[in-house]
Formats: structure tokens, C-alpha cells, sequence
């Protein structure tokens, strides 16, 4: 596994980070015994850049990698998110979870049209935050976050401040090591820059959003550390090539028509293309960690073997660029 440093922290970070929004029960994810496994597996394969969020299913994402992580604090980089609350349909659907196991498959089927009804909802009030963050602190067991980061606020709260200085006060208190925001948008990005004081960024990148690599990293570099989320575009970018969570894709036949070529391209090399899209993202080195999102052993092994793939093509590369 190869590490690298998370900006100007002394916090280095696997190349390979694990995306923890799938573990534990929900609405649309059952339970699997194979979550424990997968955390194990993880740590013992050099990683060590755990992502999680106090929203992601109900808090038993995080209960689920601090059981992982006893006795193995040391070993790992922990880090979650704040200012999410439970959208108006998880409100609902936390409460029926002990009792939805035999129809979530169509519930699962219906997860697209369901959220179209569901409204999101947010909450950066300092006093909320710092209650979510005494949770999240309860449920990983640990004294402190190494990486504590809003979750995707908008452009209204990076500007008032108030946060940030929420944040600070937590840095001095030893509850948090750094702080950092997963943005919204590159513009958000740009404005976070401004800051010195956030040691990190998380933002899409992937071969279908590439305006990070040319608007953002070259911004961030070397003082901001870059953390590349849906690095497989919410599974587009796999065989499969099923969207798994997020909105729904709008242009499906550029999409498609996009997909078939990257197909081609990645044939004509004998590679995958979920192997292309993480050796894509290896090549710049400005990218702290790569956030793959799975609750399977055997997907998160592929992704750890992609990573150690030798390097694209420059004529790949090429190729890709200019989708």
C-alpha cells in the first residue's frame, strides 16, 4: 500500500482510503455479517484512512468501525462527518429498520423514486455540531477524530464563519486533530482554500467529473489534502455499470455513449475499467487518498489490486482526458 501525506499534516493517509456510508443497517442495506470482516480485512491490507458520517445509516456506521478499530487506534486515520440530519424519509425509515428484512429487495428496487419524495436536511448551528460531535465520539470510542469535516454545507455557512471557529475550539480541546469540509462544488472548494486552517478537501473526482484535476489540485497542492470521493462515479464506472446511490444521471445517452468507450479503450489494454478509473486517479499525486465505497471483501480487494497496477498508457490517458 502506498501512503501519502494529507497536505501539511503529519497525518499520512493509504492511497486506498474505505468509504464506510454502506456499513450497517438502514432502509435500502440490510445488515451483513460481512461488515466486521470487511473493516479487518482493510486494516490488514494497509489501509488506514477510514470515512464515515454520523448520517450514514442511522450512527451504525460509525458504532460498526469503532468495535473494528479496538486495540487498533493507532493504526488507523479516522474520519467523519457533521451537519446531516436523517432526511425526511430516513426520520421515518430508522424506525421500521428491526422490521423491513423481508421487503427491502423491493423497497431497494424503488430507491430512486423513493427519494424523490425524502427532503434532505442540514443543520451547521455550533450548538448541534457540537452535540453530533460528542456522539460521533461515543460511537467510534475514541477521545478523538483525526479528521473531523462539515458535511457538504453551503456556500451561506463557509461564509458566516461560525463553524470554523467551532472547529478551532475543538482543535484546542484535543477532540479533533484537523478539520475539513466535503464540498459541494468546486467553487465551494476554491472558497475553502482561503482558509489555511482546513487541512483537507473532499470532492468528487472521477473520469466523468474531471474539473478537479485542472480548477482545484493545482490550487490545494501541497498545503490542502485532496480526498477523491465516488472515485467510480457511483458505479458507472465498473462492469456492472449501475448507479448505486446519489441523483440520477441526467444524460443517459451521453453517458452510455461515453461508457462504451471507455470499454473499448480499457479493452484494447486488457484492463477493467474500475481498474482504469482508480490507476486515473493514482497518477496525481496532489490526491491524499481515494475513498472507495464498498461492503463487499472482494470488491475492496479488487480496488486494493487496481491500485498497484502499472501506470496508464500516456495514449489512455489521453483518451480519458478528453471525455
Amino acid at each position: 500500500m502506498e501512503y501519502r501525506r494529507l497536505g501539511k499534516t503529519p497525518l499520512l493517509t493509504s492511497v486506498i482510503g474505505l468509504g464506510c456510508s454502506r456499513l450497517g443497517a438502514s432502509v435500502f442495506e440490510d445488515e451483513t455479517v460481512e461488515a466486521e470482516s470487511l473493516l479487518h480485512f482493510a486494516i490488514d491490507h494497509g489501509i488506514n484512512f477510514f470515512d464515515t458520517a454520523d448520517s450514514y445509516s442511522y450512527g451504525n456506521s460509525e458504532c460498526l468501525l469503532g468495535k473494528a478499530i479496538r486495540g487498533k487506534r493507532d493504526q488507523v486515520i479516522l474520519a467523519t462527518k457533521g451537519g446531516f440530519l436523517p432526511s425526511s424519509l430516513a426520520r421515518i425509515g430508522q424506525h421500521l429498520v428491526p422490521f423491513i428484512g423481508p421487503f427491502r429487495t423491493v423497497i431497494s428496487r424503488n430507491k430512486a423514486t423513493l427519494k424523490t419524495f425524502s427532503q434532505k436536511r442540514q443543520n451547521f448551528d455550533v450548538q448541534y455540531l457540537k452535540k453530533a460531535l460528542e456522539k460521533s465520539l461515543r460511537r467510534l470510542g475514541t477521545d478523538y477524530i483525526d479528521l473531523y469535516q462539515l458535511h457538504s454545507p453551503p456556500l451561506a455557512i463557509l461564509e458566516n464563519g461560525l463553524a470554523f471557529r467551532f472547529l478551532e475550539q475543538c482543535q484546542q480541546e484535543g477532540k479533533i486533530r484537523f478539520y475539513g469540509i466535503s464540498v459541494n462544488s468546486i467553487e465551494d472548494g476554491l472558497f475553502c482554500l482561503q482558509n489555511p486552517q482546513i487541512a483537507a478537501l473532499q470532492v468528487p473526482i472521477n473520469l466523468f467529473e474531471q474539473q478537479a484535476v485542472s480548477d482545484l489540485l493545482p490550487h490545494a497542492f501541497p498545503n490542502t489534502g485532496i480526498l477523491a470521493r465516488v472515485p467510480l462515479a457511483r458505479g458507472l464506472l465498473t462492469e456492472k455499470a449501475m448507479i448505486q446511490t446519489g441523483p440520477q444521471v441526467q444524460n443517459r445517452a451521453e453517458i452510455s455513449k461515453q461508457q462504451q468507450t471507455l470499454h473499448e479503450l480499457c479493452a484494447q489494454e486488457d484492463r477493467r475499467i474500475s481498474d482504469v478509473a482508480i490507476q486515473f486517479l493514482l497518477q496525481f499525486t496532489q490526491i491524499s487518498s481515494i475513498i472507495v465505497g464498498t461492503k463487499s471483501v472482494n470488491h475492496l480487494h479488487r480496488n486494493i489490486l487496481a491500485g498497484q497496477q502499472p501506470a496508464l498508457s500516456h495514449e489512455l490517458i489521453t483518451h480519458i482526458t478528453s471525455l
